[in-house]
């Protein structure tokens, strides 16, 4: 169940009439990157209230404004390195649901509150503010966020009251955005899903055959990793200058589904099994960083789920194995679409926009 007993009290009554002038106080602190129709659903720039798309789920997660697909380290010229210096900008990321936000509060551990921080990573992350959307009740079937542990890892959080949004603020720092407005006292009930996974752990799963019979559906196309917000494997590479006396040292995404990924001097593969492969990316998220950290890396989004070209479903791999339900009904009977009919619009709009020829990704 989300634990949502640390949200601090009182909230804000933020009346939608008035999203406009917040929205415009919003653009004083810098870019505002929201849901947006696209191609698909995603993160993007919106320079208007009224492109922000407050239904459905993101085709991408919002981990690019922290972590970019590629990007350069340094450049280096006769063998002397030459530091790159980012002209970074402030981002308001605003609408994110609880599981990409506490993809934040995971992402943190790894690059911003370890041993080796990466400088890039802190740098853009402190630039960030973060306004979550919560959920009142699961997206769609894929969804399986309750059953993971969540922390209140925003700035803000806009709970949709109907006609106003309750404004929680966990972040003092950002008061200003909120002055002048009616505080009430509100808690909103526990985010339900209907996909769920009740145990787990799967320490003893390790040799069981139900991953083999889970990845024989599998391309290793790293499209779960990529889409995934906490998936942050990279490889670095020189590209050099077509003289070979200098060049830059650039990073990029990578996924452990592919099999070079473990590949070393010599050409030994660690894990050259597509088994072996599509198992470790579960244990890295169930267990390998829980027991290392303390919380799960997986937030229960569903993207690899949802977007996978096979629709392999590896919570329904393990309530399998161990003999647990994997759907359950706590909405009396309601659909995702009775639940949330913007649904059926948002699929709308975006079916006309591409017979409109208005479609098209950035």
């Amino acid at each position: 169940m989300t634990d949502l007993s640390d949200m601090k009290e009182p909230g804000y009554v933020l009346k939608k009439d008035d999203f406009p002038s917040f929205f415009a106080r919003l653009k004083q602190f810098g870019r505002v990157i929201a849901p947006r129709m696209q191609d698909q659903l995603r993160f993007d720039e919106v320079a208007k209230p009224d492109q922000i798309v407050w239904s459905g789920h993101t085709y991408f997660s919002p981990k690019e404004y922290v972590f970019p697909h590629t990007q350069t380290l340094f450049k280096y010229k006769d063998d002397k390195p030459i530091p790159v210096k980012e002209d970074v900008e402030q981002i308001v990321l605003l609408g994110a649901r609880l599981c990409d936000l506490n993809a934040f509060f995971v992402n943190d551990f790894l690059f911003k509150n370890n041993e080796f921080p990466d400088e890039q990573y802190i740098e853009k992350r402190s630039k960030l503010l973060l306004i979550g959307n919560y959920c009142h009740s699961y997206v769609d079937s894929y969804c399986f966020c309750s059953s993971m542990e969540f922390k209140p890892y925003y700035d803000l959080l806009m709970i949709d009251r109907g006609s106003y949004w309750h404004v929680k603020v966990n972040n003092p720092k950002h008061d200003w955005l909120v002055e002048g407005m009616a505080t009430e006292n509100y808690k909103p009930k526990p985010t339900e899903c209907k996909a769920r996974l009740p145990d787990k752990n799967i320490k003893e799963m390790f040799n069981s055959a139900a991953w083999e019979k889970g990845s024989k559906a599998c391309f290793s196309c790293g499209k779960c990793t990529h889409l995934c917000p906490t998936c942050m494997c990279f490889t670095v590479f020189d590209e050099p200058d077509l003289d070979l006396k200098g060049g830059e040292r650039r990073l990029e995404w990578d996924s452990c589904q592919f099999k070079d990924f473990t590949e070393v001097a010599g050409g030994h593969i660690f894990r050259e099994s597509r088994t072996e492969r599509f198992k470790h990316r579960i244990y890295h998220k169930l267990q390998y960083f829980k027991d290392q950290f303390g919380v799960f890396m997986c937030t229960g989004c569903g993207r690899c789920i949802r977007n996978c070209p096979e629709k392999i479903d590896w919570i329904k791999i393990i309530n399998d194995e161990k003999n647990l339900p994997h759907y359950f009904n706590p909405t009396n009977g309601k659909s995702a679409e009775e639940l949330y009919p913007q649904n059926q619009e948002l699929q709308g709009r975006l079916s006309a926009e591409k017979t409109d020829g208005k479609g098209g990704g950035s």
